[in-house]
């Protein structure tokens, strides 16, 4: 199917909808398996837009429709389904996380649209992957405060890759810029060649006090691990 995501770039490409997905999938497994959440992660990124499967979104896209319309209800009805909180990242993976109540509204609210079971089931035929089954990691702890702060860590990953792959299509250039290309060493090597050309700069009291903050911060470099202040 022939499905976009993203509508026509500086040259003149579309970004596919099925590329997206797969794309922010990846993108979210790869942050979130950090802290042991890479299927969920990957099965997030495929979320967060199936509603643009949604034909009307289609035809907004196409530029064939002025108006926007929702793409997130039937990303969200599928995560109810499968894994609850997961519907919470849905739901704000623009504009921000939504309280319960918040939630409950748009639900009560999307469960009587046509498209979002329409969208769904596209889906469903272009991502079977959706069908598998997914769970918390195993040192997770199913208390509100641990679930919350998992969630926003999950939410974090999320809107970060979909910015990214979206950055990707429409300024290329900036993701090139993202690309870190100087190694450590050339870094530090920089730096003692700043510091050497201070020093040989006159010995006012403000450049004493520069070579000062300088050699505190190298020694503190030795240390173990932990809290220091300048």
């Amino acid at each position: 199917m022939n499905e976009i995501a993203h509508s026509e770039n500086e040259n003149g490409k579309t970004q596919l909808l099925l590329e997206h997905l797969e794309n922010v999938a990846r993108i979210t497994s790869q942050f979130s398996s950090k802290f042991d959440a890479k299927n969920l992660g990957y099965v997030a990124g495929l979320l967060h837009d199936i509603g643009k499967y949604n034909p009307d979104f289609q035809s907004y896209l196409k530029g064939s429709r002025k108006s926007s319309v929702d793409h997130k209800g039937p990303g969200v009805l599928f995560a109810m389904n499968i894994l609850e909180p997961l519907s919470f990242l849905i739901s704000g993976h623009h504009g921000g996380l939504p309280s319960r109540q918040e939630l409950k509204t748009k639900l009560k609210q999307w469960k009587s649209e046509s498209y979002v079971e329409q969208a769904i089931k596209i889906a469903e035929k272009e991502l079977p992957q959706l069908l598998k089954e997914v769970s918390f990691p195993e040192w997770f702890k199913d208390e509100p405060l641990s679930t919350e702060f998992f969630i926003r860590m999950l939410f974090s990953a999320l809107v970060d890759a979909d910015f990214l792959d979206t950055e990707s299509h429409f300024h290329a250039d900036r993701t090139y810029r993202r690309e870190t290309k100087v190694k450590l060493h050339e870094l530090w090597e920089q730096l003692e060649k700043y510091e050497e050309n201070l020093t040989n700069q006159p010995q006012t009291p403000i450049n004493e006090v520069r070579h000062h903050v300088y050699e505190s911060c190298r020694d503190k470099a030795e240390s173990s691990q932990g809290f220091f202040k300048l």
